[in-house]
């Protein structure tokens, strides 16, 4: 199963700030899911060549390193061959077992 993982600032979702949130777009087969990062920024503080946030932002190493490691265990389990819904479930946080999920609100 081939897929890929980018990140894509969706500035036709850009709120009363002028942010606009930064999306995980896990395409697998030509189906595509997206998933927040959590992450809303200016369309003057994103890169879009690069996928990150510019350094011109005052928090840009915190940002980018979120959304590095969102991507990275994306990745991870996109090469363990899920399915973009469970590879989207997983980075939220849903599925797995109870213990695991209990943990995280610990």
């Amino acid at each position: 199963m081939s897929g890929s993982v980018k990140l894509v600032h969706r500035t036709s979702k850009t709120n009363a700030k002028g942010e606009a949130p930064v999306y995980l777009r896990i395409t697998i087969e030509g189906k595509s899911t997206f998933v927040s990062t959590g992450v809303a920024i200016s369309p003057r503080h994103w890169n879009a060549a690069k996928e990150e946030v510019r350094s011109s932002h005052s928090i840009a190493d915190a940002l980018n390193l979120k959304v590095r490691g969102l991507v990275f265990n994306a990745q991870a389990e996109l090469m363990g061959g899920r399915s973009a819904k469970q590879i989207k479930l997983a980075i939220n946080g849903v599925g797995g077992d109870f213990c695991t999920f209990f943990e995280s609100y610990i």
